[in-house]
Parts: C-alpha cells; sequence; structure tokens
C-alpha cells in the first residue's frame, strides 16, 4: 500500500479551507467538486489558466529586471542581474510554449510537463504555429524599431523541412 500525501488546500488569502489526498492533483474536475463545496472558493483555475499566470508572473520579473537593470551602459550593467533574467525569461518562454500546447491541443499538459527544452517545445509545435509566433515577435521586434527579421531561421527550418512535425 502507498501511503496517500495529503494535501493543504489554501485560498488566495492563504487560509487553509481543507485538506485532499494527492492524487486529486491529477484529476481537475474532482478538484472543483471538492473546492465547488464552498461558494466562497467555487472558481477553480484550469491548469492553462494556472500555467499562463506563472509564465506572466516569469516575464514580469523578467521585464523588471531587464528595464531597471540591463538597459544601462554596459559598464554600469551589474553582472549579478543577469542570471536571474535569462531565468526568468526562460521559464517564461517554457511555460508560454505549453499553455500554447494546451490551448491548441497540440499536446496534453501531462505529454508537455516534464519537458524543459524549449527546442523541443517549439519544434513540436505546428509548423503554421511556429511562423505565427515568429510573425509576431518579428511585428513586436519592428515596433521597437529593431531588425524585423531577427529570428527567422525557425521559419526557414519549416519552409525547408513542412513535414518535420
Amino acid at each position: 500500500d502507498r501511503t496517500m500525501k495529503q494535501l493543504k488546500v489554501i485560498d488566495k488569502s492563504g487560509k487553509i479551507i481543507g485538506k485532499v489526498n494527492s492524487d486529486v492533483m491529477n484529476n481537475p474536475d474532482e478538484l472543483r467538486k471538492i473546492l465547488n463545496k464552498s461558494e466562497e472558493h467555487s472558481k477553480v483555475k484550469t491548469q492553462y489558466e494556472m500555467i499562463l499566470g506563472q509564465a506572466n508572473s516569469f516575464a514580469s520579473v523578467a521585464a523588471d529586471i531587464y528595464h531597471s537593470q540591463l538597459t544601462k551602459k554596459i559598464s554600469e550593467v551589474k553582472p549579478e542581474y543577469i542570471a536571474p533574467f535569462v531565468v526568468n525569461s526562460t521559464f517564461d518562454i517554457e511555460l508560454f510554449l505549453k499553455t500554447i500546447h494546451i490551448q491548441n491541443k497540440t499536446n496534453s499538459y501531462a505529454q508537455v510537463s516534464n519537458e524543459h527544452s524549449l527546442k523541443k517545445l517549439y519544434f513540436s509545435l505546428p509548423c503554421k504555429l511556429q511562423k505565427s509566433l515568429v510573425e509576431s515577435l518579428n511585428a513586436c521586434l519592428a515596433a521597437e524599431g529593431k531588425e524585423a527579421n531577427a529570428i527567422n531561421l525557425p521559419s526557414k527550418f519549416c519552409e525547408f523541412y513542412p513535414n518535420y512535425i
């Protein structure tokens, strides 16, 4: 017999509102039923919403670090801010790519949850989505006056190898 772990269910204010067996975390419908017993806690976010929220949090921190520390003259940049910027940016991109998989039903969360390679997450998207991402990023870069073809390699890859994915 496996001993089931008990997880605390905490509301937004940090108040413990109950406990559940850890296996219920793999079943969002069951988790909703448990939490819906209390009207106060009837809104349960989907995996997509939770992951997107985390992606936005990492992006926000990365943007704060970038704008406050990394836009200075190179001689004024403190090296200790570079690693946190890179880590937060990378986590943001990873989680964002996972939400795209989930939203477009390319892969389920279970299929992408243990994948951390940005390259694999990106190239496992259909070429149509890859091109759309590249076009969106190029449009953002162009709007900021930066070179609009800064990341055209993935698009070129799909043009030459359309059946790869």
